[in-house]
């Protein structure tokens, strides 16, 4: 069982770190990156706290993003992060130290970005280029074009993130909540734990040590 107060307490402190990074996507550089801390936030209350309060965690933050007004930061985290942090989480066992893992995780974001990207042409044409862009495009060289350069940045940027969220997840150690995913302990550990066993267990006595 988790401690429900800490759960809280980690779900409050992602809130308050994801927020702010997307509403300041829309005044600073490198937007991409205050998203990518964005949803690492949400990454590490899944990790932490469970997904129902990951799941509050990111529907908290991006609803505070939009009370300033709405941005290209907040629609991208809408549309784009928060999506992908799901199905981040739900591939966490997939890493890139594996090469089987490694083909299936990027074929999955493969589809992903693809499927993204075909939401946001349809989006963004509907909402402002409909007279300008003919729906013929999608089937253009084009669009292959485009839509291969956003699914390798999105393969790239996944990396990143795998990396990013394993490292900040063995890191981080809150008592009282889960701080890791499914990993055996380390050997390290393991054996100081036998070794400290070994030193609080009576020496025999010397009876027990007679010939028979």
């Amino acid at each position: 069982m988790y401690s429900k107060s800490r759960q809280i307490a980690v779900s409050a402190v992602g809130v308050a770190l994801a927020a702010p990074c997307i509403v300041l996507t829309n005044y600073l550089p490198l937007s991409v990156s205050l998203l990518i801390i964005a949803a690492a936030a949400y990454f590490i209350v899944f990790e932490k706290a469970g997904i129902g309060f990951g799941i509050l965690c990111m529907c908290a933050a991006t609803a505070l993003s939009f009370i300033g007004g709405v941005g290209t930061g907040q629609i991208l985290n809408l549309i784009l992060f928060v999506p992908y942090t799901g199905l981040a989480y739900g591939m966490r066992k997939l890493t890139f130290g594996n090469v089987k893992h490694m083909a299936l995780r990027a074929g999955i974001v493969l589809v992903f970005a693809n499927v993204v990207f075909l939401g946001v042409f349809y989006l963004i044409r509907a909402a402002f280029l409909s007279e300008f862009i003919s729906p013929d495009f999608v089937g253009s060289a084009g669009y292959f074009a485009v839509a291969a350069l956003f699914s390798a940045v999105t393969v790239l940027t996944d990396i990143l993130f795998e990396r990013l969220c394993s490292q900040l997840c063995r890191r981080i150690k809150i008592r009282g909540l889960k701080n890791s995913v499914d990993k055996k302990p380390d050997t390290e550990d393991a054996e100081e734990a036998e070794d400290t066993e070994d030193i609080f267990k009576d020496p025999p006595e010397e009876g027990d040590n007679t010939d028979d």
